[in-house]
């Protein structure tokens, strides 16, 4: 910390490495899952690193990935890797909301045509 308060940290410590370079060498350290194997049994830790146990992909695993895809690598990187939404709009390329596709759903079901398909619109 400065003297005026100011925390000043040196990121010169701290290295890139890809996703791919850091998964390869997953297995030479220790991760917060198998430490918690560990802390849980010492011989699941065992059977896991022996791969008598299979990982088992969950839905927390996947928002873990997103996040750690998002917040160091940014926002382009994160939209690359997972999709978010619903439907695109292919004129715009922004994804269609919940209200555009209830009314694009109404208007099929009432056979209703053109760019206002609310109830009681004039046409």
């Amino acid at each position: 910390m400065t003297s005026s308060g100011e925390i000043n940290i040196d990121l010169g410590v701290l290295a890139h490495e890809s996703e791919d370079v850091y998964h390869a060498r997953a297995g030479e350290f220790l991760s917060s899952h198998l430490l918690a194997d560990f802390r849980k049994s010492p011989l699941l830790y065992y059977n896991r690193r022996l791969g008598l146990i299979d990982d088992i992909d969950r839905p927390a695993y996947l928002l873990g990935r997103a996040a750690h895809v998002q917040i160091p690598e940014g926002r382009d990187r994160y939209q690359e890797q997972f999709a978010v939404g619903g439907p695109i709009n292919p004129k715009t390329g922004q994804a269609l909301r919940r209200e555009h596709q209830r009314l694009r759903r109404l208007g099929r079901r009432t056979g209703q045509t053109g760019p206002d398909r609310r109830a009681g619109a004039a046409h």
